[in-house]
């Protein structure tokens, strides 16, 4: 049988006009250029990475939600920033005085109530994704869900915990279709002071292999310390809320 057409509601445009768009734009140098082009050297780290880019959003689902701003872009994950592991890289966008205004002040997410950003991730799925490249048993590109992040995410609210929100959109680069991508919070100081108080620098940052991102050691080394030097008084109440730092009660 010879398929010509897809069935109502099933076409390219309708694919493209179920999410929103997140479109940006900057130098074609900045991006691909060689040798510091953002997605051409995607190993590159830091500030002295970072490129001026426009960032603009807006949802055929709903028009009244659109912004543009201008911010910073950089490489963003860990393996998924080898070219020979997936050619689809996750990417950071930083919000700075320097670029226009030092937050994005929108409701990016519209089931949270925070509405004041310096950063943003874009993730494209890395192993849970189709351009992957295959690593069983642990991953199978064809098995591709785009999905567990984000589920994973919604999970640990439901649940009644702190966890960042997230969203789809189709994300363009300088005009050129780039694929379904997923906005989402970073969980470090600025995250935390958002969602729990106080200022930012009040919070120490571990993450991946124990590595300090931001803050200081201390109150990480010793909560490690007391769980092993004694891990049976992990598993009784009272040595619960004392790695806490609460009395026996709680």
């Amino acid at each position: 049988n010879v398929v010509n057409s897809t069935l109502p509601g099933y076409s390219l445009e309708d694919a493209l006009a179920s999410l929103p768009t997140l479109s940006i734009t900057g130098s074609p140098a900045d991006f691909f250029g060689a040798p510091s082009g953002v997605y051409y050297n995607t190993g590159q780290r830091g500030l002295a990475s970072e490129k001026v880019v426009s960032v603009e959003f807006f949802n055929p689902q709903q028009p009244s939600e659109q912004w543009q701003a201008e911010a910073g872009i950089r490489s963003h994950g860990n393996s998924s920033r080898d070219h020979g592991f997936t050619p689809k890289h996750p990417l950071r966008l930083y919000f700075r005085r320097s670029y226009g205004d030092p937050k994005l002040n929108e409701q990016v997410f519209p089931d949270s109530n925070i509405t004041s950003f310096n950063r943003l991730l874009l993730r494209g799925a890395s192993t849970d994704s189709w351009p992957v490249v295959d690593g069983p048993p642990r991953w199978v590109n064809e098995k591709g869900t785009y999905m567990r992040d984000a589920y994973m995410r919604q999970s640990m609210r439901d649940l009644g915990n702190l966890s960042g929100h997230s969203r789809y959109v189709h994300l363009f680069l300088n005009g050129l279709y780039w694929g379904l991508y997923e906005i989402t919070e970073r969980p470090e100081e600025d995250f935390a002071a958002s969602y729990l108080g106080g200022d930012p620098d009040e919070y120490d940052v571990i993450k991946d292999f124990a590595e300090l991102a931001s803050g200081n050691r201390t109150a990480w080394d010793q909560l490690m310390a007391m769980a092993n030097t004694n891990p049976s008084q992990l598993a009784t109440d009272a040595g619960y809320w004392l790695v806490q730092g609460l009395n026996p009660d709680g």
